[in-house]
């Protein structure tokens, strides 16, 4: 499913129909009178020798305002360009093409056409001030955008509910300003002709275990090359491609296992990769479940009526132990605006009913494209309701201690553009994909490979240099576990969320230590003990236990630590360091213990 993520022409649509109505008028004139002395209007009296041709251009503009008033901006640009061949030196047709260009979240374009018709006139309109101040914006020209937002916020009355407006708006340009100057160490490469087209290509998702990329994409030749008929845009099916080397080969659709002949779209994976959810129109929107592997995709189960409602469902976010899914509606029912991000449990086999995981994440705006690391401590999701750069910004958010939803971060430039970034996808700590309407895509939305070079951490002088004096330190992580180390390895203590066992990034520094030590002293020996708090059966427990040792004891081997080395112990829930009276100490005992013997 598409989203349809430009602000810009959602404000134009609400200027041209509700608030400003001089932005509607200023398009349907045919006999302008614009007094700039260069101005030319389209009158007999300023083309004598061309009635005809005047006549046809005249019916061409009625053609076009209708055109841009259906939002067929497309369309109406390109009868626009027909007439300022014709006459080049008007200043409504001018302004036109540039809001076309605008709408079509091509602001760079727009900007000489703001310019020449704000030079044929004798004044800046309102109007135009707001619209080429966001084209400014927009094309990253973000001093200039501030003067014109300053510009246009002196012309509104006092206590005019847009000077809210226009005070975020700058707020994006000095954050975008910063951005540029602190930009993420990073580098984004437009995945080029083999995968991107004309037509909107979005939402990758990378299978791991096949190195194939499936995604979504409206190009013409879907099932059946047929067209919404009230977007003028082609039905969307799901492609796909495979990695060869350095590579990536020809997209290709994927055929009748995923799509039909309606709207069909790859909105969310399993970390596993053997289950997809699939996005179709049906009752307003709902998810369906696919499972299998490519090609080969079985069944098509719906997800049950506490996921999918009458409101618009898409993007679907699994963690790992899928036992928690993440999801957006616009559902009204605890929506804190616009579209949220909701969370279900799996209980007995049923997904639960859903909470929205709260305003520390959701805002009264958008927030889209859900994505959750495999230990379910990282979100990732695109928003135009925090501070951005422009559009849709990608942001990540990770639990703190108490497992609570932290302030999100926004991924900054040039992971983020002036424009609409989304559909996050993280294949491990340097490398990514996502989509992108950015400067410089092969006509929409594109797809992006982004490769990331970690920054170096920054060393407080705390006491947590203490260390180096061999004395027993607690480190504690904003993203989790709770890490109890000594510097001799007699023994590390890893904490878990519940019904988690795969261990944060912010431990495997300490694991790392623990595994150079090993290497060193080839004749040393641990166990690796798991434990669980009191919460479930004792079955359940036991299991866990055991996958939290194991999975501590494979990744120490992955550092080539000899099996010999190593023992592993699950405990369940036996031998807790605190009473389970509490979450706070519940989330104590579920832990791994790391003996030295």
């Amino acid at each position: 499913m598409l989203i349809k993520p430009s602000f810009v022409k959602l404000f134009l649509n609400s200027l041209t129909l509700n608030r400003f109505g001089f932005l509607l008028l200023c398009i349907i004139p045919i006999s302008f009178t614009i007094h700039a002395q260069v101005n030319i209007d389209f009158n007999i009296k300023n083309f004598p020798a061309k009635a005809r041709e005047l006549n046809r251009n005249i019916q061409k503009i009625e053609s076009a305002n209708q055109l841009f008033k259906n939002n067929e901006f497309e369309n109406a640009l390109n009868l626009y360009l027909q007439v300022n061949q014709f006459n080049p030196d008007n200043s409504d047709v001018n302004y036109n093409i540039a809001l076309c260009y605008l709408s079509l979240d091509k602001p760079s374009a727009s900007l000489k056409y703001f310019e020449y018709s704000i030079k044929l006139k004798d004044q800046i309109l309102p109007e135009t001030q707001y619209n080429y101040a966001k084209a400014l914006h927009l094309s990253g020209k973000y001093a200039k955008a501030i003067y014109h937002y300053d510009a246009y916020s002196k012309q509104l009355p006092a206590g005019d509910d847009l000077q809210n407006e226009i005070v975020v708006w700058k707020q994006s340009c000095v954050f975008a300003q910063n951005s540029l100057k602190d930009s993420t160490l990073a580098v984004v490469n437009n995945m080029g002709k083999n995968i991107n087209t004309k037509y909107p290509d979005y939402a990758p998702f990378y299978l791991r275990t096949s190195s194939q990329l499936l995604f979504n994409s409206n190009r013409q030749e879907n099932l059946g090359n047929l067209k919404e008929k009230s977007e003028k845009k082609y039905f969307e099916d799901v492609y796909f491609s495979q990695k060869s080397s350095d590579s990536w080969k020809k997209a290709q659709n994927i055929g009748r296992k995923l799509n039909d002949r309606t709207h069909d779209g790859v909105v969310g994976i399993s970390y596993s990769n053997y289950t997809l959810f699939i996005y179709k129109e049906d009752n307003g929107g709902d998810i369906y479940v696919k499972t299998g592997k490519l090609n080969r995709w079985e069944n098509n189960l719906e997800l049950n009526n506490k996921i999918n409602s009458p409101f618009h469902e898409s993007s679907v976010a699994l963690t790992a132990d899928s036992l928690h899914l993440f999801f957006v509606s616009d559902r009204t029912q605890g929506s804190k605006g616009g579209k949220d991000i909701y969370i279900s449990h799996l209980e007995a086999n049923q997904w639960s009913t859903p909470e929205n995981i709260g305003i520390t994440i959701n805002t009264p705006k958008n927030e889209q494209c859900v994505n959750i690391s495999p230990k379910g401590d990282t979100l990732y999701f695109s928003s135009d309701g925090h501070l951005g750069m422009g559009g849709y910004d990608i942001f990540m958010s990770v639990k703190d201690s108490l497992g609570y939803w932290t302030k999100p971060v926004n991924l900054d430039y040039p992971i983020n553009s002036p424009l609409n970034d989304m559909y996050y996808f993280p294949v491990s700590n340097t490398e990514a994909f996502l989509s992108s309407n950015r400067e410089g895509t092969l006509g929409d939305m594109d797809l992006y490979q982004v490769f990331i070079t970690p920054k170096p951490k920054k060393i407080a002088k705390t006491d947590s240099n203490l260390m180096a004096k061999k004395m027993p330190i607690q480190i504690i992580t904003a993203n989790v576990p709770k890490i109890i180390e000594k510097q001799s390895f007699d023994s590390i203590n890893l904490n878990f969320s519940i019904n988690q066992y795969v261990i944060a990034d912010s431990t495997q520094k300490e694991l790392n230590k623990l595994a150079d030590f090993l290497k060193d002293n080839p004749t040393k020996k641990v166990t690796v003990y798991g434990y669980t708090c009191n919460l479930g059966s004792d079955k359940k427990n036991q299991i866990l236990s055991e996958k939290r040792a194991k999975y501590v004891a494979e990744y120490l081997t992955n550092k080539n630590v000899s099996k010999q080395q190593i023992e592993v112990a699950g405990k369940g829930k036996l031998s807790p360091l605190f009473p389970n009276d509490s979450e706070k100490n519940r989330r104590k005992n579920r832990r791994v213990e790391v003996r030295l013997k």
